[in-house]
């Protein structure tokens, strides 16, 4: 398994490797600038020559990078990637494997584009189907996330080593599949009820199965309220009672 700075080198070699091939293999110098871009990069970091001394060193030890010269009465060293050596792949996989690399969990659009100076897919189908191979293959490369609430498409990512996914950061927007069931307020004076999908949720208890039955509110009025992104953060139902299930409207909020 690949930690994250080791996945980083090996995506940088890889993408570069085929992006500007006359200047690979890379220098050190290259290599920290590679890794540490603030495009096409996520997220982005800031190693030093020295942390990246200490990753390629790891690298070599289980051949996958390997020191090389560009001539004879060259002094500097450079780097040049063994990954796919030991795990040859055709074109396209490379190219998504090293995106994925890169980027972390992506939506098959997503990489399409991304993929286009590495390997340019017709289609997002083509996409997709790369990718089902790389997930059915006997030691599988990929795999696709569960889809989260205010998501149009699945996710995928690498199986190389672990991946942070930008809603397990410090300081994301929480949504309600991680933070659990939806949390219910209701007011009787207005009969308006609240179900707080984020921060707010922790506020009152949680009816068992009430989610389930919001795609059917057969009275009322519902409005949405989204987060700076889109996501669903709280929903507001007005003729509540006539609307939902009696263990809602049972619900004691703060």
């Amino acid at each position: 398994m690949l930690d994250p700075s080791e996945q980083r080198v090996l995506g940088s070699l890889m993408e570069k490797e085929i992006t500007v091939p006359a200047s690979y293999p890379l220098t050190l110098n290259s290599l920290r600038l590679a890794c540490n871009q603030s495009t096409s990069r996520d997220p982005v970091v800031d190693y030093s020559e020295n942390d990246l001394v200490e990753v390629t060193l790891r690298l070599q030890s289980r051949a996958l990078v390997r020191l090389v010269r560009a001539d004879s009465g060259a002094r500097a060293v450079k780097y040049k990637q063994r990954l796919l050596e030991t795990l040859p792949l055709p074109d396209d996989q490379r190219a998504l494997l090293t995106v994925l690399l890169l980027r972390g969990a992506q939506a098959p659009g997503e990489l399409k584009t991304r993929c286009e100076r590495l390997h340019a897919f017709p289609d997002r189908a083509a996409v997709e189907a790369t990718l089902r191979a790389m997930a059915s293959a006997s030691t599988p490369l990929v795999r696709e996330l569960e889809r989260l609430p205010g998501q149009q498409d699945h996710r995928w990512i690498h199986l190389l080593g672990p991946v942070e996914l930008p809603e397990n950061r410090p300081g994301a927007p929480r949504s309600a599949r991680r933070d659990g069931p939806p949390r219910w307020r209701h007011d009787e004076a207005s009969d308006t009820a609240y179900l707080a999908c984020g921060a707010d949720a922790e506020a009152s208890e949680a009816p068992t199965g009430v989610d389930e039955r919001l795609l059917d509110l057969p009275h009322g009025i519902l409005t949405v309220t989204l987060d700076g992104e889109g996501r669903i953060t709280g929903l507001t139902v007005e003729g509540a009672a006539a609307s939902l299930p009696p263990e809602a409207l049972n619900s004691t909020g703060a």
